[in-house]
């Protein structure tokens, strides 16, 4: 069994037995654990924090001093451990948990570009909780394609696909689904 194999089988089983967990915490708690599941990762993985420390000064240097980006790098990481945890609170996202924890702005454009018959595209970049925005737009009521690839490990790609099936998704493969999306 290779290196990524048992990442996928050993990340399946964390995810399995803790997303049920996560989900029995107040959302608070599960957001606090995020922040600090991030600094985890901020003081371990060396190699991402040098990146995202250096993409950081490439847009703020000028404007901030060393300390300061790796305040922000910092704050990142904690942001990152918050969107790994929200991955797992999915399975409880309805209407009412929306209208509880989630403020959207801006809506009506979305349903004005319905109105006109022609469709809408949403760009979304991986900041925040880009997961989220998907399951909230197909909760909205109207048919929501997810552009996907597969990553690189298929156990919990397996299983990210399930959750955002399991909520109004519909995917549409990266490989040779031109035509769908």
């Amino acid at each position: 069994m290779n290196k990524n194999s048992i990442i996928d089988y050993l990340g399946c089983i964390l995810i399995r037995l803790f997303g049920p967990l996560i989900r029995s915490l107040p959302f608070n708690v599960s957001l606090f654990l995020g922040a600090r599941l991030g600094e985890l990762f901020y003081y371990f993985d060396l190699k991402h924090k040098a990146i995202a420390y250096a993409n950081i000064k490439t847009a703020f240097a000028a404007k901030l001093s060393p300390q300061e980006l790796s305040n922000l790098t910092k704050e990142f990481y904690r942001s990152f451990g918050q969107d790994l945890i929200e991955l797992l609170l999915i399975p409880l996202a309805d209407k009412a948990y929306f209208n509880k924890y989630i403020t959207l702005e801006g809506q009506e454009n979305i349903f004005e570009g319905f109105k006109k018959g022609k469709g809408v595209i949403l760009l979304v970049v991986h900041a925040g909780s880009w997961e989220f925005s998907n399951v909230i737009c197909a909760n909205l009521g109207f048919d929501f394609n997810l552009f996907i690839r597969d990553q690189r490990y298929p156990r919990l790609n397996r299983l990210l696909n399930s959750y955002r099936a399991q909520k109004g998704c519909n995917l549409i493969q990266r490989q040779n689904q031109t035509r769908e999306l």
